[in-house]
């Protein structure tokens, strides 16, 4: 089995999700972090959302989650030949939001002054 780490360290995800009957453009950032990986609220790196587990990797899938002591839950799906990505949020048991799009990989993500 091929490591993640052919792929990139860093994946930014651009996409849509859907909020209130309206589509929003949105970022998700995933940093790779040992057998984990962080979640960015942008491309800064200076924000991090929470750590997802790696649920299950191959050489063209990546499936990450996260679940909280609340109830809260995440989960994001990405297809490393095709680089489409899904996730689904779940802050709260009344709440649901889907985002999708294309990824980019990096080895080594540093930000461009």
């Amino acid at each position: 089995m091929l490591s993640f780490n052919s792929y990139g360290e860093t994946i930014i995800c651009l996409g849509e999700i859907e909020a209130s009957g309206s589509m929003t453009e949105i970022t998700d950032v995933f940093k790779r972090d040992g057998d984990k990986f962080i979640s960015y609220l942008d491309k800064t790196l200076d924000y991090e959302e929470y750590t997802l587990d790696i649920s299950y990797e191959s050489t063209s899938q990546l499936l990450l989650q996260w679940t909280s002591g609340t109830g809260s839950l995440a989960a994001v799906s990405i297809d490393k030949l095709t680089k489409d990505y899904t996730q689904i949020n779940l802050p709260s048991p009344n709440i649901l939001y889907v985002s999708s799009g294309k990824c980019e990989f990096y080895e080594e993500y540093k930000l461009l002054n």
